[in-house]
């Protein structure tokens, strides 16, 4: 199939707006205390309740963002299988695992494969579904804990960091199948805010490993911030993105 269609309406982009906006709402000190914002007159125990409530609601958001993040992953191999297949063949490869979809669809659709299964972004994107289906799947012994006895185990799936990982992912492999399905001119903002504002993500989980001050003020809006340091688009880097930059750790 080499004509390149016009791009069909889809969830994609929705899904990674929401899983960037989830993200940055884990460093807002109003979205994380709510009621309890710029409160500085509070006792040791309504303190107390604020940091355990604002802690419990940043996971949630990194939560979020990662929910997000596998739809809309899911979500970008879709487009390009409905693409580039049709009747029986679509049909068959639907029903692969999105990973295998992710390996197979181009590489039976192309004699240049896409992707492979120990080279980047494939490794973090298993690592994305696997948690997604913990997550859409739940069992006992998966979950928080309770406000006085977090389960820490819960919460390292979620740290900052994983999150920059997971939406970098996500981001190099949307665009490359994107500019396969519909043209290397084809350009999708919110693949491209992420991989050009790898930067400013890297910094932001930096600002986001611990807790803002209750009374402090609202970090400039992560999606601003990718807007401002978007440049124009190098078509040879966004064919073939390099491994990414690493997040800091907690």
């Amino acid at each position: 199939m080499d004509e390149r269609p016009e791009r069909p309406t889809s969830l994609s982009s929705l899904y990674m707006k929401q899983a960037i906006e989830a993200f940055g709402d884990s460093a807002d000190p109003r979205a994380l205390y709510g009621t309890f914002y710029g409160r500085t007159d509070l006792d040791d125990t309504a303190s107390a309740v604020a940091f355990l409530n604002a802690r419990d609601k940043q996971t949630e958001f990194r939560l979020d963002a990662v929910l997000f993040l596998a739809l809309a992953a899911e979500s970008y191999i879709n487009e390009y299988v409905r693409t580039r297949f049709e009747g029986a063949d679509l049909d068959a490869v639907d029903r692969l695992s999105p990973i295998n979809r992710f390996i197979l669809a181009p590489r039976i659709d192309s004699a240049s494969p896409l992707f492979h299964r120990d080279r980047y972004p494939i490794p973090k994107l298993v690592e994305l579904f696997a948690l997604r289906n913990r997550l859409v799947h739940p069992k006992p012994g998966f979950g928080p804990g309770g406000p006085l006895n977090p389960d820490a185990e819960f919460a390292k799936q979620f740290q900052s960091a994983q999150v920059v990982d997971f939406m970098l992912a996500v981001g190099a492999s949307g665009s490359l199948l994107l500019k396969r399905a519909f043209g290397r001119d084809h350009i999708d903002l919110w693949t491209l805010l992420v991989w050009k504002g790898q930067d400013e993500l890297i910094a932001f989980a930096g600002e986001a490993i611990l807790l803002p001050d209750i009374a402090a003020e609202s970090p400039p809006d992560l999606t601003r911030r990718l807007m401002d340091a978007l440049v124009p688009s190098d078509p040879e880097q966004d064919a073939d993105p390099p491994e990414p930059k690493t997040a800091p750790k907690a």
